[in-house]
């Protein structure tokens, strides 16, 4: 345990310095898509059970939970955007992979 906790303190002064109130105004403007992308988040973390592949989801949720916390609007942009960017290559690779069963479909004459 004194070896995580020795590990994690380094790491959240370094978070603690980097969110700090800004950006106020982004806070309450943002809230319904605060909400909707903690929303689609959950679900593709739900929804993707592969080993590794829900790392960056949970971080991503846990960064926009800590914007709200300190009230870091621009902080909270950044999240939301890398949140996007996770949902967007998540639907491609979705896409992809239906493509691929089509393709495997057709091939095999079926």
């Amino acid at each position: 345990m004194r070896k995580s906790l020795g590990r994690a303190i380094p790491i959240l002064k370094v978070v603690e310095k980097a969110v700090r109130p800004r950006w106020p105004g982004v806070l309450s403007a943002a809230r319904a898509i605060v909400g909707i992308a903690i929303l689609l988040l959950t679900i593709r973390l739900i929804s993707f059970p592969l080993p590794l592949s829900n790392v960056f989801p949970a971080m991503i949720i846990a960064m926009i939970a800590l914007c709200c916390l300190e009230q870091d609007g621009l902080m909270l942009v950044l999240a939301l955007l890398a949140g996007g960017i996770v949902l967007v290559l998540d639907a491609q690779v979705f896409y992809d992979l239906l493509q691929a069963g089509r393709n495997l479909w057709s091939a095999i004459g079926a």
